[in-house]
This record gives C-alpha cells, structure tokens and sequence, in this order.
C-alpha cells in the first residue's frame, strides 16, 4: 500500500482507523514512518510526523524517538503546535533543559505582559514540563495566576493543591468542560491586573495564548498552539 499508493487518502484513513480499533500501534507507527517520506506536500508531511509522534508518545512510550520525529517535522513546517509537542515529548523523556530552551524564546515575550495565567492539567497532574516553564516564568518577574483545569468534581478534588508546589500561590481549580471555579478565578485576575491607562479602550482587551491544544477539543492537533488578538465583549 505504501509503495503503490501514497497518494490514496480513503485508503490510509481506513487503515489508520483499522489499526487504532485493533490497538495495533506498533504497524501504525510504521505505516507513518514509511508514508511520511512519500508526501509530496510539505505540510502533510509533517503532520505525519507529528502523528507518528503522538503514537510514539501515547501508546509506544518512546518519547525520545518522538522528540525526533518532531524535530525533523519542524524543519518542514512553521507550525508553533509542533513546538509545544517537541517540548512534551522532551520533557517525558527527561530532557528537561532542551525543553525549556525551546520555551525560551516565547516566554521571553512574556515580559511586557501584565499578568500571566499558567493553565495546566489537574488530571494529569504535575509534570517536567510544568516545572520548567514555572522556572521561566519566575525569571519573567510578572504575576502569575495558577488555573489548575479538568477538575470536573472540582468540589471533592484536592488534585489543584499538588501545583503549591511551583511557588505561585494559590492555584485555582477549574473545569473548562463544564464552567466550574471560573468566578473565583476570573476575580483572580482582575484583582491583579493594573488600572488602565489613559487612552487604552474599555472594549479590548490584548491576549496571547501560548501552548499545546487539548486534542479532546475542537478536532484534535490540528489549529495554532499560539494565537493573539482583541477579546471583545458580548452586549
């Protein structure tokens, strides 16, 4: 199938849905190695690396091997997801310094920042990755809220007070799934962002999202990992 048709889509989806109903991660892994380097289309091309990665990752426990399948995606395409899955896929691999190298550049930004809302996974609990962007923020010198999400029995969890660990105070648990703690955490926030300035609108409000999308939502991997603009409120 490799060989003969690369280029036949209904056939790989069919294929890849096969292996995944049958738990066969270890022949979709190598369908993914063998058709990454068939696609014509750069783009594909990566998001095939990245799938393969995930596979690698989730299902194969080999981190290292998907660090490097990300890499070399992101050779072929500026796609900022691709980072935040690198970083991950480090992380769980212990290699925490290359995985905050990689986080550099974008936390750098964060300096001329009001305040930072470090969202992380209640359910997973704390992780490398964790740890190594709190260690940068620290070094950013801004305030930062601690939003502990996927808590959706948020009143009987005690998975938010593990993230006192990363020096920021009081975390605050929430569920995006289902709206619960976000009162207390959007007062939160607003008790510590600054006045506005003279001339700055009322209506807009400047934000910047920075890392890896929750692939339960909205359609998986796919969309930006970074993303900035003005929210602007409903009537």
């Amino acid at each position: 199938l490799v060989a003969t048709w690369p280029d036949d889509a209904e056939a790989w989806a069919s294929l890849d849905r096969l292996y995944q109903t049958q738990a066969r991660w270890n022949d979709l892994d190598d369908v993914l190695r063998r058709r990454a380097p068939l696609s014509r289309d750069p783009q594909e091309r990566s998001q095939l690396l990245a799938r393969r990665a995930g596979v690698l990752m989730d299902h194969l426990g080999a981190p290292e091997e998907a660090a490097a399948a990300l890499k070399h995606a992101r050779t072929i395409a500026d796609d900022p997801t691709l980072a935040d899955q690198q970083v991950t896929a480090l992380a769980k691999a212990g290699r925490e310094r290359e995985a905050a190298g990689i986080l550099e550049a974008r936390i750098a930004a964060l300096a001329e920042s009001d305040l930072v809302l470090f969202v992380v996974d209640g359910r997973e609990g704390m992780n490398p990755v964790d740890r190594a962007i709190a260690d940068r923020l620290r070094h950013a010198n801004r305030p930062v809220v601690v939003a502990v999400n996927k808590l959706d029995d948020l009143e009987r969890s005690a998975a938010q007070h593990e993230f006192y660990q990363l020096g920021f105070g009081d975390p605050y648990g929430v569920s995006a799934a289902v709206g619960k703690g976000s009162g207390d955490l959007l007062d939160a926030v607003a008790e510590r962002l600054p006045p506005a300035e003279a001339g700055e609108s009322e209506l807009s409000i400047q934000v910047a999202v920075v890392g890896r999308p929750d692939p339960s939502i909205g359609g998986g991997r796919s969309g930006g990992g970074a993303t900035g603009g003005d929210l602007q409120p409903r009537r």
